[in-house]
């Protein structure tokens, strides 16, 4: 009744992007700041986001076809009032031609700026909305439209988001029951954690998004990752009840005892994993940057829901099924200790030295190949080829920058007195003359526009320079608020520079073309009789994506930090040790880097891309160091339980018997869950779908069975003979 309750009427959480104009960047940021005073300064020309529509025709525009291009345009503005944006089209403003019709002839540009940024409702609802009235007015044409622009890359990853969703939903719940029957081989035992995992996702997620409806900020693909990280670890904590209840029904219990003796039992150690899992997620919680700060306690909410049910409601289904549990297969106690487990098992405590270096030799080449990695701030390649988007992009470069990806940046210059003043006896454009002919001596410029050079000027002998007709001048009045802010002191400069936007190499340019024109123009002035201190601050992809660099080094060093800590701590209350939570943190660092290190192998070669995306890292951090501790929970609780009859050589090794199968077929869920992301049309999902799936395969089968175990066995030698460790 609560999961109905919960989920009727409850909005998709995907729908709830943000429906104000908030960034999730803080604006104390180099590059928020300057956005601001683009806003404040440029109120006429600033804009959060743009949607370009490029409109072309591969033997060029005809007269038919720029009628059909005006009368796209005319429409676009017939709504402007009421939808808040602003129009760029040479149809519309005849001296912005040289800027929005390329020089051969074949395309021209339509600009929709909006005041939102490009993840808003309100941006993505206006791109559909133009994009509909341009398909409406083209549709007789033979013209070849695109969408292209930050805004309708957010409509883009709005339908994959929604899309992705439904389909890694449902091939997730075929990969766990698939695996589960396979492992059973009874349908009781795979329907209960089936159902389990759904009731928990209807709250979860119901209550998430009415939440989110509520106003609490909600990144929009925390879905996707609510349903795979419940769907394997509710699974997980469910074979963890079924294997003990396997093991007392095998002893001669009846049912009732049997799930008391595994709550008994087994309640303490995922309570122990479901809290390093909260704990974790909500360290995310520290992050400055809101799309993080705001998944993490979701997530850890998610999580403690499915605890929460695996704990009650499972037990109670447990009983009320009894031994059709594991019906239709005959349970025999003899049939407990499995080969291939007691031959691991014994490998391992015989020699758990020699195990420990050959895991740590195999797995080093991945984890200093994992440590050299330099991520992706959402270059082009990421998204799909086939995507308006991304072919509005390419034809944009072809044609207006012979192929070249250009990073588009505003410099705004804030001077210690009017324009006017500044400019007397020609003082400032000489200055911009100066300024433009350093730039192009140490930049790699496309083009480079300012008040006494509105449609560009040349900047290098690869820049293009446009002219007007020798009949057609562009009045300063229109100018002025372009490139002259509200107080009369903020100069605007546009440039471009060479470079795939959102690149490192690019990104590493921010810093350095601010000092330069900081130093071109103090050096202009620096005759003048009083001291002529200016301001430079840079907006734009680049110096945003910078920024974005910046804070999520100092995210990772903290949240990781805080993140080891907790987690330490809670396996120090859980085992009473500290060299062997030590132990445990320090073999879950080694699946995290190792398992970097082969996804980004396996993504250059077979994905296509340069690098892995900076997004990748920190969930795989934080999925791998909360996630990765439920086995080794299990396994260790188990060894702690065993050593109350057994030494410690014995206890290990019943241990790794005991709970191999269980542990085996739960990582071989967990990895399917996560798996099922491959399903996701954006190659990011395909980066997480490998990250993650190979990071629990590498903790369930190299980890957990093999590493931890002869780490804790050579301890327990140590221990015994200098007395146990503190």
């Amino acid at each position: 009744m609560l999961a109905i309750a919960c989920s009727w009427g409850a909005p998709r959480i995907p729908t709830l992007l943000e429906d104000d104009r908030t960034q999730f960047l803080p604006q104390n940021l180099p590059s928020q700041q300057a956005a601001t005073l683009l806003r404040e300064e440029f109120p006429l020309a600033a804009f959060a986001s743009r949607f370009v529509v490029t409109l072309s025709h591969e033997d060029g525009l005809t007269a038919d076809h720029r009628a059909a291009i005006k009368r796209a345009a005319v429409a676009i503005q017939a709504q402007s009032q009421a939808m808040d944006w602003r129009v760029r089209s040479a149809s519309l403003i005849p001296f912005l031609a040289p800027l929005l019709e390329s020089e051969d002839g074949q395309v021209a540009l339509i600009v929709v700026e909006l005041p939102a940024g490009p993840l808003t409702h309100h941006s993505v609802k206006r791109a559909r909305q133009v994009r509909e009235i341009v398909q409406h007015e083209t549709k007789a044409s033979s013209l070849t439209v695109e969408f292209t622009g930050d805004a309708a890359l957010g409509e883009l990853l709005d339908d994959k988001a929604k899309h992705d969703v439904d389909r890694t939903t449902l091939w997730a719940f075929i990969a766990v029951a698939t695996i589960l029957l396979f492992v059973y081989r009874s349908p009781v035992a795979m329907l209960l954690p089936v159902a389990t995992v759904a009731i928990a996702l209807m709250v979860s997620l119901g209550m998430i998004g009415r939440a989110a409806a509520w106003g609490l900020p909600v990144n929009g693909l925390v879905e996707m990752f609510i349903i795979v990280i419940l769907a394997g670890s509710g699974v997980d904590y469910c074979l963890f009840l079924f294997a003990r209840f396997r093991e007392r029904i095998a002893a001669g219990d009846d049912a009732r005892l049997a799930v008391q003796t595994c709550l008994r039992h087994i309640a303490p150690a995922i309570l122990a994993s479901a809290g390093t899992n909260a704990a974790a997620m909500c360290t995310l919680a520290l992050a400055s940057n809101r799309n993080l700060s705001t998944s993490g306690p979701t997530i850890a909410f998610a999580v403690v829901m499915v605890t929460a049910t695996v704990l009650t409601l499972t037990p109670a289904m447990m009983c009320l099924v009894g031994r059709y549990l594991v019906w239709p297969m005959r349970i025999e106690p003899a049939n407990e200790d499995h080969r291939l487990w007691s031959l691991v098992a014994n490998i391992v405590t015989r020699r758990p030295g020699l195990i420990i270096l050959c895991t740590l030799l195999v797995m080093t080449p991945f984890c200093m190949v994992g440590m050299r990695v330099q991520p992706l701030f959402d270059a082009y390649e990421e998204y799909p080829a086939d995507s308006s988007f991304v072919r509005g992009v390419k034809l944009i470069d072809a044609h207006w920058f012979n192929g070249s990806p250009v990073a588009e940046q505003t410099l705004l210059v804030t001077l210690p007195e009017t324009v006017e003043t500044v400019d007397q006896e020609g003082r400032l454009s000489s200055a911009m003359d100066a300024l433009a002919t350093q730039l192009a001596n140490r930049f790699p410029v496309a083009y480079y526009r300012d008040y006494f050079h509105p449609l560009g000027r040349a900047a290098d002998k690869d820049a293009k320079t446009t002219s007007l007709p020798a009949w057609l001048s562009i009045p300063k009045s229109l100018t002025r608020p372009y490139f002259i802010g509200k107080s009369g002191r903020v100069l605007r400069i546009d440039i471009g520079l060479r470079g795939e936007p959102r690149s490192n190499e690019t990104m590493n340019k921010v810093e350095p073309l601010r000092q330069v024109v900081l130093d071109a123009l103090n050096q202009s002035f620096s005759n003048s009789k009083a001291p002529f201190p200016v301001e430079v601050h840079i907006a734009g992809g680049s110096a945003d994506y910078a920024d974005i660099r910046d804070l999520r080094d100092r995210d990772f060093k903290i949240v990781a930090t805080v993140a080891v800590l907790m987690v330490a701590m809670i396996l120090y209350w859980l085992v009473r040790s500290f060299v062997q939570s030590i132990i445990l943190v320090a073999a879950t660092m080694v699946t995290y880097i190792a398992s970097y290190g082969i996804t980004w192998w396996l993504a250059v070669s077979f994905l296509g891309v340069s690098s892995l995306s900076y997004q990748v890292d920190f969930l795989l951090f934080i999925v791998i160091l909360s996630l990765g501790q439920d086995y080794n929970i299990y396994v260790v609780t188990r060894i702690s339980e065993e050593l109350e009859r057994a030494n410690p050589q014995e206890a290990i090794r019943t241990a790794i018997v005991k709970t191999g199968q269980v542990v085996s077929s739960c990582g071989l869920i967990m990895a399917a869950a996560f798996g099922s992301l491959i399903t996701g049309s954006l190659v990011l999902m395909k980066e997480f779908a490998i990250a993650l799936a190979l990071g629990i395969l590498i903790d369930t089968f190299v980890v957990r069975p093999l590493l931890v175990p002869a780490a804790l066995l050579l301890l327990a030698r140590r221990n015994r003979m200098n007395g146990p460790d503190g």
